[in-house]
């Protein structure tokens, strides 16, 4: 995997900022509100599946009526679906807020189960409150998320140990898409300053999206390493 990358992610979201205010997106409960954040630079990595020529145009922005939180995310509906989006940000947003249901809301079952039966962390708050401290590191304080860009897919995720823990969990389960969600996110600090995480941190979030008996839930979201 390259260490620099996503110029094709980024100009998936450059265009979506264009896009939100210009392509309505009819059935969804969704706005043309532009937003002033900065878009995302960069080059891409070979496992990212898109690029410049066949972007998507569809173009979603998925609003607090919809999703149940007070901010917004922007997301291409050709990459992910409402309901997939919906769990994304809920997840996000409550690890955010240290808000342990919201999170279970979005988190699957037995995701949740395997984080304490194997010792990842002590319950599903203990996990929360680590995954919050680790976006705090980056940062340098207390923060809050205030908005969202899904930018694309990562199509190199290996997904076995996840089929695993569906498969402990409910032996007959259907599993109907498995996905790679590549994240921006922007903040708020205690201070008061806002800001990019990427840019603390230097890479993107990503989140681990199933379907499952035809309901989506976020697994966990992971670091991918990028070698040199």
């Amino acid at each position: 995997m390259k260490k620099n990358f996503l110029t094709k992610i980024s100009a998936l979201v450059l265009t979506s900022a264009i896009l939100i205010s210009t392509v309505s997106c009819g059935k969804k409960d969704s706005s043309s509100e532009e937003h002033n954040h900065k878009n995302m630079v960069g080059d891409i990595d070979d496992n990212v599946n898109v690029a410049p020529e066949d972007m998507p145009a569809t173009v979603v922005l998925l609003t607090p009526t919809v999703s149940g939180i007070p901010i917004k995310m922007e997301y291409v509906e050709e990459n992910i679906s409402e309901q997939e989006a919906i769990a994304v940000a809920r997840y996000l947003y409550g690890i955010s807020e240290n808000n342990q249901e919201m999170v279970k809301s979005a988190m699957y079952d037995g995701m949740e189960n395997f984080i304490v039966t194997n010792g990842r962390a002590p319950s599903v708050d203990g996990f929360i409150d680590n995954t919050y401290r680790y976006f705090k590191d980056f940062i340098g304080e207390d923060y809050s998320f205030n908005y969202f860009v899904a930018g694309g897919l990562y199509s190199g995720m290996p997904y076995d140990y996840y089929d695993d823990i569906v498969m402990a969990t409910d032996p007959s389960a259907q599993i109907t898409s498995r996905k790679t969600v590549v994240m921006e996110i922007y903040y708020n600090s205690e201070s008061k300053s806002s800001g990019v995480l990427r840019n603390r941190s230097g890479d993107f979030v990503y989140v681990i999206v199933y379907t499952i008996n035809g309901q989506s839930y976020v697994m966990e979201n992971v670091i991918i390493d990028q070698p040199e």
